[in-house]
């Protein structure tokens, strides 16, 4: 049960209900004072203290901000005693306090992103300036790469291993999807797959861009071990791995015409010296 069971004269536990009432917005000690009200009825501060092991002093400082929030009452008595509200009743109050404070973050988000957006517009880098940005490995990369797809205007190149672009059509369908209604060419080189069932696979999760003429995967025989990306032969990411997966791997990107250059000479090379994916199906087929 995640808010724990009560057991009268033991001291309420750290982890279970406390943990989920922090993340509702109470502190520990709240949590663990409104948990051991609930657990022993009306008590004093003394027997708080001890059934939620919070010291004395502490108690007597956290239980007006729980009166302050609705979640404890005070029972008029010699000595003073206090209870807690229904455990359900806390929980509805915390969820809505943490929706509706979820509600202004959202607003407040807005706002400032709003702010900055003119600011941001004028400090990017214009295509004019050559730039050499060295991006960090994980979702990094993925954001770099799903923005390039997004901006791409006439052609995306690439040459990538086989683990790769299975990565890729899984990741980016939609956007490849979205790139080509916008009249965008894509060229792939990678690995011919290993045998019938890579084929098949590749067949399944290129299956929707093999009727578009601005869609093609072409094959090489030998292992890609430079992985190139680029964008309307204005950009390109060039990965610091050819070994590892999408988002493992750190990459350097640039808008410098000489870089640019090379990557495209290296693309047309491999482009040239690769076969089309009917000559990959005959050949396997041959061979099974």
């Amino acid at each position: 049960m995640i808010l724990g069971t009560c057991r009268r004269k033991r001291p309420i536990k750290k982890d279970g209900g406390t943990e989920v009432l922090t993340h509702l917005g109470l502190t520990s000690c709240q949590a663990r004072i409104y948990l051991a009200l609930v657990c022993s009825g009306a008590a004093t501060p003394k027997t708080i203290s001890k059934e939620s092991q919070v010291a004395r002093e502490q108690v007597y400082r956290e239980i007006p901000k729980l009166q302050a929030l609705g979640l404890t009452e005070k029972i008029i008595d010699r000595p003073s005693k206090f209870k807690a509200i229904p455990i359900q009743e806390c929980i509805s109050f915390l969820m809505e306090k943490r929706t509706n404070r979820t509600l202004e973050l959202q607003t407040d988000t807005e706002k400032l992103i709003k702010n900055f957006s003119s600011i941001k517009s004028e400090t990017t880098f214009s295509e004019e300036e050559n730039q050499f940005i060295l991006v960090p490995k994980n979702e990094r990369v993925l954001t770099t790469i799903r923005r390039g797809v997004e901006t791409a205007q006439t052609s995306v190149d690439v040459v990538t291993s086989w683990k790769r672009i299975s990565h890729s059509f899984v990741s980016f369908n939609g956007l490849y999807k979205k790139a080509l209604s916008r009249g965008v060419k894509f060229r792939f080189v990678t690995e011919k797959p290993k045998n019938k069932k890579s084929l098949d696979y590749k067949k399944k999760i290129t299956y929707d861009f093999h009727q578009s003429p601005l869609f093609e995967i072409r094959h090489v025989n030998t292992p890609v071990t430079s992985i190139v990306s680029l964008k309307d032969k204005k950009e390109v990411l060039i990965f610091t791995s050819a070994s590892s997966g999408l988002d493992e791997a750190s990459a350097l990107w640039s808008n410098n015409p000489h870089l640019i250059e090379i990557a495209d000479k290296y693309f047309e090379m491999m482009w040239t010296k690769s076969f089309e994916g009917r000559t990959l199906s005959t050949t396997l087929l041959q061979n099974t």
